[in-house]
C-alpha cells in the first residue's frame, strides 16, 4: 500500500520530491509556455519574453531600475538574471490565473506585481538562494524606511514569497509579516485622513471665476484649449453630478430632446446601459452653451483624429511635406537655371572667340600654313610633322594625300574647319569646370579650382581638343599652349546641383533632421547627450521613427552675408512614411492608455462610492464597454507632454491632466494660480473631482427628492446613497419629521410612535409639528438604523451600540425604518453573524473558558433585540390599528445614553 502511495505521488510529480534546481527549472518553464497563452487571451500584453520590459495596456513595465537621482531618459540598471526570471514568472502566473476575468488586470496593479523587486535587490537578493528568513527582514525595514505607505508594497513582497513556496524553490521557511497589523507600519502611516467630500463655497466660487479669467485671456492656443476643457468639465459635474470618468468619455453627439426635455447621453460602467439624464431647466442653457463652445474648440482635433482613424495618416503632415518638396524643387530648378544661363553665355564667349580672321569657302582645301591665317589661333610649331600632330590632337580633321611612299601632303578642308569651330563651341556650352560649377552653387566667383567635396571632383574628366580646348574654356587668358581643363557635363552639373538643393538625399522618401524640426515643432527628437551619437541611441531614443545611417547632408545656408550658399554636414534622416506610422501609434497608444485611466478612476470612484454604506457591497471589475472613436469624445484635446503641445496627435482629454490643472502639482501650477484667481492655497487643492456630484446629490436630497429618484437620476445602486447624504442633522430631521406624518407604518421607534398615538388621538398637526420640532432636533444615520440624538454636541457613549444600550434592553432613541431594505439587510446580518459567534463561543465556554461567557451574552442581546424589532416591524405592516404601546422597540424598557463625559451636552 506504502509503495503504490509513493508511486502514486512521484506519478503526480510532487514539487517536494525534487531538487530546488529542478523546481526552479520547472517554474520559468511554465512560465515561458504560459506566457503565449496569456497573450492570446490577452491582448493588452505586447511583449517578448525575453524583453526587459513589457508593454501593458499603455504602460511599460520595466525589469530593471532606474539609479537614485537620475532622469528618467537615463540608463537603467539590470536586475540580476535569476531575479528578473522570477518576477517575470510570478507575473505571467497571476496573468494566467486571472485570463477567465471579465476584466484583465489593471495596469497599476500589474506594475504593482514588480515594484517590489528593487527594495529586495537594494537589500542585496542577487539569486534565489539568498531569498530567506534574514533577507526577507531586510527587504521589510527598507520598504518600511523608504516609501510612505509601505503596506501594499509589502503585501506584494508577501506574495512572492508565498508564490516562491508554493513552488518549492526556497531553501528554507519564510514567517511573513502582515503590513496591516505590523505596529511600526501602523505608526508610519497613521489614521487617514477623511478628507472632505462637499465642494466649499469658496471654491465653487473661485471655479466661476476662473472660467471667465479663461475665457477673457483665451489665445486660440493648444495650451488654452485645454484649460478650457478643463474648466467646462465642471459645468457636467454640477449640472448632472456625473463622475470624472463619465463626463471625460461623453459623446461628442451628447444633448438630445426627448419631448419638451434635453438630455445629455452618459455611458455608464460595463454591464449597464448607456443612461440619458434630464437636463435640468435652470442647468439647459448653459449646458447647451458650453457643449457649443467645446464643439468649436475641438473641430481641429476631431477632424484629425477622425483621418487618422480611417486613413491612418494625416493629409496635413503630407501637404507640410509636400510644401517643403515644392520649396526644394524651386530652389533646384533655381540652380539648373543659372547653370543654363552660365553656360549660354559662355557659347557666346566661345563663339566670339573662334571668329574666323577671313571668310573660308567649305568646299575649298587650305594648306597647313593657310589655317594660321584663317583660325583665331593656330599651331606654332616650323616643321610639318609637329603641326600635323597638333592638329590632330585639337580634333582637326586633315586631308592626306600622298606624294611618293614616304611623303603625304597635308590640307584642311574649309568643311573640316566649321565642324571643328561647332563641335569647340558645343563643348563649351555643354561642359564646366569644376570652379564655375562652385560659383554657380554658393552664387559668387570661386577662385579655388578643386572642390574640398570630392562627389564633385568625381564627375569631372580632362576634356579632348588639347590647347584648343583650353582656348575654348579661357579665351582671355590663352597663352599660345597648354592642357584642356578637366570638365564635367551639363548633365552631371545639373544632377550635383538638384543633389544639393534636395539636400543629398531623397525627399520623396526621407527628410533631414533641421527640415523635419522646422516642419513639426509640435514632434520634438530626442538626441543623444554626446556630440557624436551613433544611429542605434538615437533609433533608441526615436523608437517609433525609422532613422536611416549618417550622411552628407546639404543644407541652404539663410544669412544672406555668407560667403557660400550650401554648407555640407554629416546628419541622420528619417523615413517620412515613418512619421505617418509614428503619429498613428502615438494616437493609438496615447488613447489606449487614457481610456486605460478612466477606467481606473471609475474603478476608484466606485469603490469610494461603496466604502460608507455599511452594508456590504460587491465591487467588481467593470470597464467602459461602449466602443466610441476617440474622435467621438467631446472631451478632445491635442497631446501635451512635458510642456509640449503636439497639435497632430489628438488625444482624450485625461482625469490626470484634469486633476494636474485644477490642484496643479509640484512642476506646473493650478489654473487658479496661473490665471490669477484669487484664493488660498487650502481651498485650490480641496477640488476633487468627485464633488459635483456630492453637491448635486445632496441638492436634491435638500429639494425633497425621493431616495429613489435620486439614485435613478445619479446612476447608482441605493446602498450608495448615504454616502451622498450631506444634508445636516436639523435638514435630515426635518424630512424625517414629515415622513414620520406621512405613513404611519414606516418607522419604529419611541418618537415615531408617540407621533402615532397623536395622530391615532386626532391631534392637531400643528401641535404634532410643535412636538417634532421640540424634540426631533436632528437625525443622524448609522449602520444599523437612525438616532435622534445630537451626536454633533452630545456625543454618544454607546459607539453606535444602538441595540445594546445601557442595560441590554436597546437605546430609547433608536429609530428604525421599515421601508429601508438595507437597514434591514444590515440587521440581518448582524444578527447571523452573532448566532455564528455564539455557536464558536460555546465550544469555547464548555472549553473551560469562563471569560467567553460575557462575549456570548452580549451577541444573545444582540439576537433577541434584532429579532424583537423584525417582529414588531412585521406586525405594525400587518396591522396599522395595532396599538402604539404594542410596537415601539425599546421604548419602555430602553435607556437613554448618559450625557459627554465632558458635560458638553444638556441636562
Amino acid at each position: 500500500m506504502t509503495m503504490n502511495l509513493s508511486t502514486n505521488v512521484i506519478a503526480f510529480g510532487d514539487k517536494r520530491l525534487r531538487s530546488i534546481q529542478e523546481n526552479y527549472e520547472r517554474l520559468i518553464q511554465r512560465a515561458r509556455e504560459q506566457f503565449p497563452l496569456v497573450q492570446k487571451s490577452n491582448p493588452y500584453l505586447i511583449a517578448d519574453y525575453e524583453d526587459t520590459s513589457w508593454r501593458y495596456r499603455g504602460e511599460t513595465v520595466w525589469f530593471n531600475t532606474l539609479p537614485k537621482g537620475r532622469r528618467a531618459n537615463q540608463y537603467r540598471i539590470d536586475w540580476p538574471a535569476e531575479i528578473s526570471e522570477l518576477v517575470k514568472a510570478f507575473i505571467i502566473d497571476k496573468l494566467f490565473r486571472s485570463r477567465t476575468r471579465k476584466e484583465p488586470l489593471s495596469a497599476t496593479r500589474l506594475l504593482a506585481l514588480r515594484n517590489f523587486a528593487p527594495t529586495m535587490i537594494e537589500s542585496g537578493v542577487t539569486g534565489l538562494d539568498q531569498i530567506n528568513a534574514e533577507s526577507y527582514d531586510m527587504a521589510f525595514n527598507a520598504a518600511l524606511e523608504t516609501s510612505k505607505d509601505p503596506t501594499s508594497l509589502i503585501q506584494d513582497l508577501n506574495l512572492f514569497i508565498e508564490f516562491l513556496c508554493d513552488a518549492h524553490v526556497l531553501r528554507s521557511v519564510i514567517d511573513l509579516r502582515s503590513p496591516i497589523k505590523d505596529q511600526r507600519v501602523k505608526e508610519k502611516v497613521g489614521p487617514k485622513a477623511k478628507t472632505s467630500k462637499m465642494p466649499l463655497p469658496e471654491l465653487i466660487r473661485a471655479i466661476i471665476a476662473l472660467r471667465w479669467k479663461v475665457e477673457e485671456s483665451f489665445d486660440g492656443s493648444d495650451r488654452m484649449i485645454s484649460d478650457m476643457l478643463c474648466v467646462y468639465t465642471q459645468v457636467f459635474a454640477y449640472a448632472l453630478g456625473l463622475r470624472a470618468g463619465e463626463i471625460l468619455r461623453i459623446p461628442e453627439e451628447c444633448l438630445f430632446w426627448d419631448g419638451p426635455d434635453l438630455r445629455c447621453r452618459v455611458y455608464t460602467e460595463k454591464g449597464q446601459q448607456a443612461r440619458a439624464p434630464y437636463v435640468p431647466t435652470i442647468w439647459r442653457e448653459l449646458v447647451i452653451e458650453i457643449v457649443d463652445r467645446i464643439k468649436n474648440l475641438t473641430k481641429a482635433y476631431r477632424e484629425r483624429a477622425r483621418e487618422l482613424e480611417k486613413h491612418h495618416r494625416l493629409s496635413e503632415v503630407e501637404e507640410r511635406i509636400n510644401k517643403w518638396r515644392q520649396a526644394r524643387e524651386s530652389d533646384a530648378q533655381a540652380l539648373l537655371q543659372e547653370l543654363d544661363d552660365f553656360l549660354l553665355e559662355k557659347r557666346t564667349e566661345a563663339t566670339n572667340a573662334w571668329a574666323l580672321r577671313r571668310a573660308i569657302n567649305p568646299e575649298t582645301e587650305y594648306s597647313l600654313d593657310e589655317v594660321q591665317g584663317i583660325l583665331p589661333i593656330s599651331s606654332d610649331a616650323k616643321a610639318t610633322p609637329s603641326k600635323v600632330q597638333n592638329y590632330r590632337n585639337w580634333e582637326l580633321n586633315l586631308t592626306v594625300v600622298p606624294i611618293d611612299p614616304k611623303r603625304n601632303s597635308y590640307t584642311i578642308s574649309g568643311q573640316s574647319i566649321c565642324i571643328f569651330i561647332n563641335e569647340q563651341i558645343e563643348r563649351r556650352a555643354s561642359h564646366i569646370i569644376e570652379n564655375e560649377f562652385l560659383s554657380i552653387l554658393h552664387a559668387r566667383d570661386v577662385h579655388r579650382e578643386i572642390s574640398g567635396d570630392k562627389t564633385i571632383s568625381s564627375l569631372t574628366k580632362t576634356a579632348d581638343g588639347s590647347s584648343a580646348t583650353c582656348y575654348t574654356f579661357n579665351p582671355t587668358k590663352f597663352a599660345g599652349k597648354g592642357r584642356a581643363p578637366a570638365v564635367m557635363s551639363r548633365d552631371d552639373a545639373a544632377a550635383k546641383l538638384r543633389d544639393y538643393a534636395l539636400g543629398g538625399f531623397d525627399p520623396y522618401t526621407n527628410i533631414d533632421l533641421y527640415s523635419f524640426n522646422e516642419l513639426f515643432p509640435e514632434i520634438p527628437l530626442l538626441f543623444s547627450s554626446t556630440k557624436s551619437g551613433s544611429l542605434k541611441s538615437f533609433q533608441d531614443r526615436n523608437p517609433l521613427f525609422k532613422i536611416n545611417n549618417k550622411q552628407k547632408i546639404y543644407a541652404k545656408v539663410k544669412t544672406e552675408d555668407s560667403h557660400i550658399r550650401y554648407s555640407v554636414n554629416e546628419g541622420f534622416t528619417i523615413d517620412i512614411e515613418s512619421i505617418h506610422s509614428m503619429l498613428i501609434e502615438t494616437f493609438t497608444s496615447t488613447n489606449l492608455a487614457l481610456e486605460k485611466e478612466i477606467w481606473e478612476q471609475d474603478k476608484k470612484d466606485q469603490e469610494e462610492e461603496a466604502k460608507f454604506t455599511g452594508t456590504a457591497v460587491t465591487i467588481s471589475s467593470k470597464a467602459f464597454s461602449v466602443e466610441q472613436n476617440v474622435s467621438d469624445f467631446l472631451f478632445l484635446r491635442c497631446r501635451i507632454v512635458s510642456g509640449n503641445a503636439n497639435s497632430l496627435v489628438p488625444e482624450i482629454l485625461s482625469y490626470q491632466a484634469l486633476r494636474y490643472a485644477m490642484q496643479g502639482n509640484d512642476r506646473m501650477e493650478s489654473m487658479f494660480e496661473r490665471y490669477d484667481v484669487n484664493v488660498s492655497e487650502k481651498i485650490r487643492k480641496s477640488w476633487s473631482s468627485h464633488q459635483g456630484r456630492h453637491w448635486k446629490t445632496t441638492s436634491m436630497l435638500r429639494a425633497g427628492l425621493e431616495a429613489e429618484v435620486v439614485n435613478r437620476y445619479m446612476g447608482r445602486e441605493a446602498s450608495q446613497l448615504d454616502h451622498y447624504d450631506h444634508n445636516t442633522g436639523i435638514e435630515r430631521a426635518k424630512i424625517l419629521g414629515e415622513a414620520m406624518q406621512e405613513n404611519q407604518t414606516r418607522f419604529l421607534g419611541a418618537i415615531p410612535q408617540t407621533v402615532r398615538r397623536m395622530q391615532h388621538e386626532n391631534i392637531p398637526v400643528k401641535e404634532i409639528d410643535e412636538y417634532l420640532d421640540e424634540t426631533l432636533q436632528t437625525a443622524q444615520f448609522t449602520p444599523c438604523g437612525m438616532c435622534v440624538g445630537s451626536l454633533n454636541l452630545n456625543p454618544c457613549e454607546f459607539n453606535m451600540g444602538c441595540l445594546v444600550g445601557n442595560d441590554g434592553n436597546g437605546c430609547s432613541r433608536y429609530i428604525f425604518d421599515t421601508q429601508d431594505a438595507i437597514m434591514r439587510a444590515t440587521l440581518a446580518n448582524e444578527r447571523d453573524k452573532s448566532e455564528r459567534e455564539i455557536s464558536r463561543l460555546l465550544d469555547v465556554l464548555d472549553a473551560g473558558n469562563s471569560a467567553a461567557e460575557k462575549h456570548i451574552l452580549r451577541h444573545a442581546t444582540l439576537v433577541e433585540n434584532i429579532s424583537k424589532v423584525f417582529d414588531l416591524s412585521d406586525r405594525l405592516l400587518a396591522n396599522n390599528s395595532q396599538k402604539s404601546t404594542e410596537i415601539a422597540p425599546f421604548e419602555e424598557d430602553g435607556s437613554l445614553p448618559e450625557d459627554c463625559p465632558f458635560g458638553c451636552g444638556d441636562d
